[in-house]
């Protein structure tokens, strides 16, 4: 069986460097600890253990700080809700069924709501989309080419109809030689 070593085992001068080795395990146990242990499924429980409604409430006040010193600042804000790969899927509805995969953006919606945020929620529109196209990765939860086309096609839409820009224009300016 062929076990994949990490480069710190791999590179003989970090290897047998118990200073690197203190240190590179010293800055992976700090950043473990500072990391919130809130685990994906944690958010589609239909109730929050008081771990995860904390992170929320945290979540939450974050965004209205943020809210606050954009209209200090004279900027406008908006919110888009990327939803989680779990999310779109239907075979993740399939697999955990007791799993409540709208609660997350439910629960921020009404607060976006409630504080008067502007937002948009894609997951209705990836959900719509993801049966005839992938939308991610297969191996990771990143967007795939047409996911991110569709996401930015969909904020876009969104930001000209909710006057936070103009219309772009119908072809992109032609470039010509320097002045």
């Amino acid at each position: 069986v062929h076990v994949k070593r990490r480069s710190r085992w791999k590179i003989p001068l970090l290897r047998d460097s118990h200073v690197f080795q203190l240190l590179y395990t010293a800055q992976r146990n700090m950043r473990r600890a500072l990391k919130p242990t809130i685990k994906a499924r944690s958010l589609y429980q239909p109730f929050y253990s008081p771990q995860t409604n904390t992170i929320v409430e945290q979540v939450m006040s974050l965004i209205g700080a943020m809210v606050r010193l954009s209209q200090r600042h004279g900027a406008r804000f908006v919110v888009v809700m990327l939803p989680e790969r779990g999310q779109v899927s239907a075979a993740s509805k399939a697999t955990y069924g007791e799993l409540d995969f709208d609660k997350p953006q439910r629960l921020f919606a009404e607060f976006f709501t409630q504080q008067n945020i502007a937002y948009l929620d894609l997951l209705p529109i990836l959900r719509a989309a993801a049966d005839n196209t992938a939308l991610y990765f297969q191996y990771d939860s990143h967007f795939s080419v047409e996911g991110n086309r569709l996401t930015g096609r969909e904020i876009a839409k969104y930001l000209v109809a909710s006057g936070f820009l103009s219309a772009p224009p119908l072809k992109a300016p032609q470039v010509t030689g320097r002045p």
